[in-house]
């Protein structure tokens, strides 16, 4: 099979976050359907006031950690999800070059998506730039 190359110029980007707000294990987590949901509303709204929009993929993971709390060690595990995509000079021409507009669109998209799932701090990558955006 043979490939050709289509497109070799792209920016990429990463959002993790939580699915259970807090850190009691007791509380409910969003869904991996939930994150899907809104994250084709964000689509949606971008496309409505003629925004640039991110197409990613997401996939189901797991935080896990390990912390010392007073005189006993505790680890967990908290469901989560990694939303991975890409902005490509074709289909992105107008802000292609423009670092700070892209910064600006996947934290806008990272936090619809962290308010949403009730996460005081959402993980965020953008061109080898690691970002931990709190609320």
């Amino acid at each position: 099979m043979s490939y050709k190359i289509i497109e070799k110029e792209c920016k990429r980007f990463v959002i993790e976050l939580g699915l259970r707000p807090g850190y009691k294990t007791s509380n409910e987590s969003s869904t991996v359907a939930d994150i899907k949901k809104w994250y084709l509303t964000w689509q949606e709204n971008q496309l409505k006031n003629n925004q640039p929009n991110l197409a990613g993929i997401i996939n189901e993971t797991s935080f896990v950690c390990a912390f010392k709390d007073s005189n006993s060690i505790k680890a967990m595990h908290e469901p989560s999800v990694r939303i991975e995509g890409e902005l490509t000079r074709e289909y992105s021409p107008e802000i292609f070059e423009d670092n700070d507009k892209i910064k600006e669109i996947v934290f806008d998209l990272a936090e619809t998506i962290g308010k949403q799932a009730k996460q005081e701090r959402v993980h965020v990558k953008v061109n080898n730039e690691f970002y931990v955006l709190e609320k």
